[in-house]
């Protein structure tokens, strides 16, 4: 199993509560509270729903061991930096892994982190999780975050407020979604 956990949430939501009631024709301010926790909840829901960041989000994610297919696959999607790649080795001391012995592809869905060419990893101890890489993904600031994923998260936003009992997505969510999915590799 692979662990990961967010070590800086986004500095902005990809919409602003203004839009969001815009978009919901909302013009009094009675529900102020309730779209910036909607507007969170949407962000959150699709993010998880599609394995996307959508603002820069800086995550750890944690493996058991390095991998048997030379492979390392990491989501959320789209990773734009790796900051480091990090293990215990077989004296318990942390070790990070130099740049001359991986490669990371960036293009890929999801991103792949390899093995340079005659390289091999390291030997680590046998920890629950020795093996961290620290990355960022997301598409930047909000300003840079598909039309459509703001649009999704626009309708979820409206639909949470306006229907706090009801947790199915709304078709069009559901159909952004499916579209922006990236599926993980095991």
């Amino acid at each position: 199993m692979i662990l990961r956990t967010v070590v800086t949430e986004p500095a902005e939501e990809p919409v602003t509560r203004a839009e969001a009631k815009a978009y919901a024709q909302i013009g009094h301010t009675d529900l102020d509270d309730q779209f910036d926790i909607a507007i969170s909840a949407a962000r959150q829901r699709i993010e998880r729903e599609t394995n996307r960041a959508m603002v820069d989000t800086v995550f750890d994610q944690l493996f058991p061991a390095w991998p048997g297919d030379d492979m390392l696959y990491l989501l959320p999607h789209p990773v734009s930096v790796v900051g480091s790649i990090k293990y215990i080795d077989s004296d318990g001391v942390q070790q990070t892994l130099s740049t001359d012995v991986y490669d990371v592809q960036l293009g890929a869905q999801p991103v792949a982190v390899h093995l340079k060419y005659q390289q091999v990893w390291p030997t680590i101890r046998g920890d629950r999780y020795p093996v961290t890489i620290r990355y960022t993904a997301g598409y930047g600031a909000a300003a840079t975050v598909p039309g459509a994923l703001k649009a999704a998260v626009m309708i979820l936003t409206e639909h949470l407020v306006m229907n706090p009992d009801c947790s199915d997505l709304p078709a069009a969510v559901a159909a952004i979604v499916a579209s922006y999915r990236v599926e993980p590799i095991t």
